[in-house]
């Protein structure tokens, strides 16, 4: 969607505080490149790269936090 509308991805994550409360992080956004889509492949592939370097951080800063629901890094066989 961000390739095809050029809207900007921001990464954010939320931790719980004490008291019930939460604290929501946005991280800077991620923009699409400019110009053709050409390469929308490659262009879709290094955007997927820099979305899980964002959530790759965010894991390794709260390692305690992180959930993962499906077999994102198993290999397929």
């Amino acid at each position: 969607m961000s390739l095809r509308t050029g809207a900007p991805v921001v990464p954010v994550a939320v931790y719980p505080e004490p008291g019930g409360r939460y604290r929501l992080v946005a991280q800077p956004p991620i923009l699409p490149p400019t110009g053709g889509k050409d390469e929308e492949g490659p262009v879709a592939d290094l955007l997927t790269r820099r979305y899980l370097e964002a959530a790759e951080a965010d894991i390794k800063d709260h390692p305690e936090m992180w959930l993962w629901m499906h077999r994102r890094w198993d290999r397929v066989r």
